[in-house]
């Protein structure tokens, strides 16, 4: 199973996302401000791994867990699954302009994902011709 945000534009191929052994990977390193390590933006699941997370879950428990502004996915994805393989740059999933992200707006080589985490959207950047094409859907012109 993979799990993407509404707010993300694909840019290629996604299968390459669903090879490996990892029974979980998830997106890691892209938080500037918030010291979790995961942002939930993108993740993969073996289905059936760790029933627990799932209903260990309530309300109260992610509360209870270490997290940043708010109790949300990402601490509790890092409280119940520490050291879970890594979506990243090398698997050309990025983070808008977040670390990992090549100097500029230029989608990166090989990028097969770009999420827009926090306040940025989208819709705030479709003067990019690739937002543009993957996202708007526009045709290039020959």
């Amino acid at each position: 199973m993979l799990v993407l945000d509404l707010d993300l534009i694909v840019t290629d191929d996604l299968t390459p996302l669903f090879e490996g052994d990892e029974p979980f990977r998830i997106l890691t390193g892209v938080n500037a401000s918030n010291p979790c390590p995961y942002n939930g933006s993108v993740w993969r699941l073996d289905i059936g791994y760790r029933p627990d997370v799932w209903s260990d879950f309530s309300l109260e428990a992610a509360a209870a867990v270490a997290h940043d502004k708010f109790p949300d996915d990402q601490a509790w994805f890092a409280h119940k699954l520490p050291g879970a393989a890594a979506f990243g740059p090398a698997d050309g999933v990025y983070a808008f302009q977040k670390p990992g992200w090549p100097r500029g707006e230029a989608l990166p080589k090989g990028g097969r994902i770009v999420a827009f985490p926090g306040w940025r959207d989208p819709s705030g950047f479709t003067h990019l011709p690739w937002v543009r094409i993957h996202w708007l859907g526009e045709q290039v012109a020959a």
